[in-house]
């Protein structure tokens, strides 16, 4: 078979996901761009108003606070995930069945369900009957009203975010430390590495 025909075949083959890209993500962003650029309540027709959406858009006070809550969330839970990921991927890096069943335990919250998560943590943070208040209670301290709180919303939501994505983090980082030819590791050890 010549270069012509396998570029053939692959096209044939990615025909099928090439379409539902096209259908359901490139279409509807290129549709909602250019919408952007008019005022439409979508009962009548859009109204072409050109950039004043934008300026209107960086004139609200609210958008730059999303920007910074967006920002907040996206940097703690890089800076705290990453991290902790990777300490868990080369505490991990080891075979035996204990630790299969630590990787299992780590990584059941990424392919747990978002709604399922979403109920039980919120239970875990509420004000009268949650576990963390619970515990709070159990030393001494008051409760926290932990998502009706302007100071405690995002900690919260940054610590269940962490936690609900840790496992994926360090099942990348466990492939790449697996990875590492054992030649490595050796030479290291020879130069005085610990």
């Amino acid at each position: 078979m010549d270069r012509h025909e396998e570029r053939k075949w692959a096209f044939i083959f990615l025909l099928p996901s090439l379409l539902g890209v096209g259908v359901f993500v490139a279409i509807p962003v290129l549709a909602s761009f250019g919408l952007s650029f008019a005022h439409w309540n979508m009962l009548s027709p859009p109204r072409w108003v050109g950039l004043q959406n934008y300026t209107e858009l960086l004139a609200d006070p609210t958008f730059w606070q999303v920007m910074g809550n967006t920002f907040y969330y996206a940097l703690a839970v890089v800076f705290l995930e990453i991290p902790l990921a990777l300490g868990l991927a080369i505490a991990m890096n080891q075979s035996g069945w204990v630790t299969k069943v630590f990787r299992t335990i780590y990584f059941l919250p990424v392919v747990t369900s978002m709604v399922a998560i979403a109920l039980v943590w919120n239970w875990m943070y509420d004000p009268q009957i949650g576990l963390f208040n619970g515990l709070l209670s159990a030393v001494g301290l008051p409760k926290v009203e932990w998502l009706y709180s302007t100071f405690w919303a995002m900690p919260a939501l940054i610590f269940m975010g962490v936690w609900k994505n840790v496992g994926y983090s360090m099942i990348l980082f466990l492939a790449g430390l697996q990875t590492i030819p054992e030649e490595l590791y050796e030479a290291a050890e020879l130069d005085g590495a610990n």
